[in-house]
């Protein structure tokens, strides 16, 4: 069958096209022949340790190189990626061990806690702590709950990485943001505390009850771990990795995962599902990508869909450059204006033709909590940062940081 849309894919540099032939958890002999075939050719060794670095994809790099190219790979490649194998299984078990003690904590506290990704879904897809890269650890509660458990955290030794807020920032923040992000020293941990799922709210607004009355539980260490359905699972990976412009391919991997393994999916129902939760375009575009990247299968459904709504494909294109992007943004402004905010705002505006979507997406451009750091104002002038926003974005490119 003609593909849905050429990418180029032959013209990928051989270091890239040698990562995604190794992104599979259960290879076939084709994916082995791939491997084996590109292994043998001219490879920049350390332009691919680069690319699987910023991908976040080395253990399964690792195991597949070493089940299938062992002795055509570089021993100090092969060492490296053994080393970092080795720290990502440790960060995993570490990871694993802290979720069930936080909600041990949680649960005695009465907070029902909703796991996303993290060790939860390396057990989900891969049925190994290790096969995944260990990053940190996603809690979703219930909106009313988030202060509760925020104390909870606090008193664990976590340190909010968000500025300390007034009362008229906090309001704010929990609206233009979908989590606080925690960090602890001593043990060099981070936790995301959700209270939706994305920060748009028209982007798949799944309240926490219905994603709870769906849970399916994981047993860690004899603990029950309550972890989202694959139904939801799989809204919430396309969803996820489409607001990230999938610029890190383990995030397209662990979905590539779930439609390998779910062959039974109603794919009617999960469109008709994910049209109602302003995801459609979402799930297309990453089934999309994970079919032309990693040989995933494409429903003809979706297929039909993504033909017809022209917008898909663009963003299939578009998340295609940003996953070839392996140097951050140059900090010059003109290059910032161009790219930053004219590329990836119409990106971002293209995810949902929802008119409340855009206007959320445009009016956020206008309010940036790291602004309430940079300059301290009363509860009284809080307007004013919409006067500041502007200059504000100027000043920090200008000095070589971020604008947003």
């Amino acid at each position: 069958m003609r593909p849905i849309i050429d990418l180029n894919l032959s013209s990928l540099p051989p270091e890239l096209r040698l990562i995604l032939a190794c992104l599979r958890a259960s290879p076939n002999d084709a994916d082995a022949v791939r491997i084996e075939r590109l292994s043998r050719g001219t490879i920049n060794w350390e332009s691919f340790l680069a690319w699987v670095d910023h991908h976040h994809v080395a253990p399964l790099v690792y195991l597949n190189l070493r089940r299938f190219s062992r002795n055509t790979i570089p021993e100090g490649v092969h060492s490296g990626l053994r080393n970092h194998f080795e720290r990502n299984a440790q960060g995993g078990l570490a990871l694993a061990a802290e979720l069930v003690r936080l909600l041990h904590l949680l649960k005695e506290n009465r907070i029902p806690a909703l796991v996303l990704k993290g060790p939860v879904l390396a057990l989900q897809l891969y049925g190994n702590l290790a096969w995944r890269h260990a990053g940190d650890i996603d809690l979703l509660v219930a909106p009313h709950q988030v202060d509760q458990a925020d104390r909870l955290l606090r008193d664990q030794g976590y340190r909010r990485i968000s500025p300390e807020l007034s009362p008229r920032q906090q309001t704010h923040f929990k609206r233009l943001v979908q989590q606080f992000e925690y960090y602890r020293t001593d043990s060099q941990l981070m936790i995301d505390l959700h209270w939706r799922l994305l920060a748009n709210k028209f982007l798949l607004p799944l309240d926490f009850g219905q994603l709870w009355s769906r849970r399916q539980s994981l047993i860690i260490a004899g603990y029950p771990v309550p972890a989202m359905s694959r139904r939801d699972l799989l809204l919430f990976l396309s969803v996820h990795g489409a607001h990230h412009a999938w610029y890190r391919l383990f995030w397209l991997v662990d979905l590539a995962e779930v439609l390998h393994q779910d062959q039974e999916t109603d794919w009617s129902r999960l469109m008709a599902d994910a049209a109602k939760l302003g995801a459609l375009r979402s799930l297309a575009q990453g089934v999309v990508l994970a079919h032309l990247l990693l040989d995933a299968p494409l429903p003809e459904l979706l297929r039909a869909y993504a033909v017809q709504d022209r917008k898909v494909l663009s963003l299939v294109e578009e998340a295609f450059r940003y996953i070839l992007m392996q140097q951050s943004h140059p900090s010059t402004l003109s290059h910032v204006v161009q790219e930053k905010i004219q590329t990836r705002i119409l990106y971002d505006l293209k995810l949902l033709g929802d008119s409340r979507y855009k206007i959320e997406v445009l009016t956020n451009l206008l309010l940036m909590p790291v602004d309430w750091e940079t300059v301290r104002l009363p509860d009284s002038l809080f307007p004013l940062y919409y006067l500041l926003r502007p200059l504000l974005f100027v000043r920090r490119y200008l000095r070589g940081g971020q604008g947003h």
